[in-house]
């Protein structure tokens, strides 16, 4: 029994030598496909190396693992970096050139209008001046603390006028007197401070100064007596006849000059201007009574539409905007008369979306100016 032992111990130690072989022999061919590409090993190859072959433990040629499968092929062509033969000839493009900024053919910078905003009283001993909140004529109110005059502050405010009053003796608040051979005057300065904007350290108008001037004659006839003139007024004993013309026309959007075209869309407003040529009469100011629209040139023909009357009441309004909660209404009041009515139509009307213009009469009355 003990020689058998000993032979079955022997073939282990062969068996144990033989995997570990093998194992080796794996390791080496792994790293042989990583590092030459699944190449042939030669024979003089395993001599130097660690002797061994996959096929089993002993001397010959062996082949990475895959192409004792496969077959054997050639290697891969090898992988070399080119060469930079001549220097590259791109470059960076040249930035665009800058335009020239392109402006409205018909482009104007807004010029300051001087505002009609400052009114004067001058009395025997005093002056008075009423300024309006919108003193630079921007639509903007100032801000009462930030206008003097020549220092004193406001005496009193109209709120329903929107105006600043201002009263003083007229040699106060810095007043300056000033004389000539046939007139004496006193001069005051009306002066706008602006102050900043809450707390931030900006403003958006200017300062500004208007000019308050009284000027009285030196020389005057006295009399304890009241002069009665002998002769009659030229103004009262000379009188004229001649005709008012009164015009109503369409204006365009911005009210310079008449709309060539009386169609509209439903919804546009229709701009009116009512005027009268006064020639050689005295100063007129124009008011309009009543205003109805009609399908025919006949004022007193069905449908109409009284669009503008005073409806019972003392004030004269646009009845449009009360009746269908439109936008009509009138513009401040000028030189002319102007309001503006949306776009309608009668219920009979099938013309669409664009109705004409109807026939519109308007009764006006005017008041001679005084003052």
């Amino acid at each position: 029994n003990q020689p058998i032992r000993a032979g079955r111990s022997q073939a282990g130690r062969q068996s144990a030598n033989q995997s570990r072989a093998e194992s080796g022999c794996r390791q080496s061919a792994n790293q042989s496909r990583a590092e030459s590409g699944w190449q042939a090993i030669s024979q003089s190859e395993q001599g130097a190396g660690s002797g061994c072959s996959l096929g089993g433990v002993g001397p010959g040629p062996r082949l990475a693992p895959g192409r004792a499968r496969q077959g054997a092929a050639p290697a891969g062509p090898a992988q070399e970096k080119q060469a930079l033969l001549q220097p590259l000839a791109w470059r960076f493009p040249e930035p665009p050139a800058e335009e020239e900024p392109r402006l409205p053919p018909q482009f104007e910078l807004r010029r300051p209008v001087p505002a009609d905003s400052v009114s004067v009283h001058c009395g025997e001993t005093s002056v008075r001046v009423e300024a309006r909140r919108d003193l630079l004529g921007i639509g903007q109110p100032v801000s009462p603390e930030d206008v003097t005059l020549g220092g004193c502050p406001a005496t009193g405010e109209d709120t329903e006028a929107q105006t600043l009053v201002f009263e003083s003796e007229l040699h106060g608040c810095g007043s300056r007197l000033t004389m000539s051979a046939d007139w004496f005057s006193y001069e005051f300065s009306l002066l706008y401070t602006p102050r900043p904007l809450g707390n931030s350290p900006i403003v958006r108008t200017r300062e500004a100064a208007v000019g308050v001037e009284c000027r009285y004659q030196r020389r005057h006839s006295v009399s304890s007596e009241g002069l009665r003139p002998s002769w009659v007024p030229l103004v009262a004993s000379e009188a004229s006849e001649g005709k008012l013309l009164f015009s109503l026309r369409l204006m365009t959007d911005d009210w310079r000059s008449a709309r060539p075209s009386s169609l509209f869309l439903l919804g546009e407003l229709m701009r009116l201007e009512a005027a009268v040529q006064q020639r050689h009469h005295a100063a007129l100011s124009l008011f309009v009574d009543a205003c109805v629209a009609t399908q025919t040139p006949n004022a007193n023909t069905v449908p109409r539409y009284a669009f503008l009357g005073n409806h019972g009441s003392a004030w004269v309004c646009l009845l449009d905007g009360k009746l269908t909660g439109s936008s009509s209404h009138f513009l401040p009041r000028g030189p002319r008369l102007r309001f503006q009515v949306e776009a309608f139509r009668f219920q009979q009307d099938d013309r669409g979306q664009v109705t004409h213009l109807q026939d519109i009469f308007c009764q006006f009355v005017f008041s001679l100016l005084t003052g």
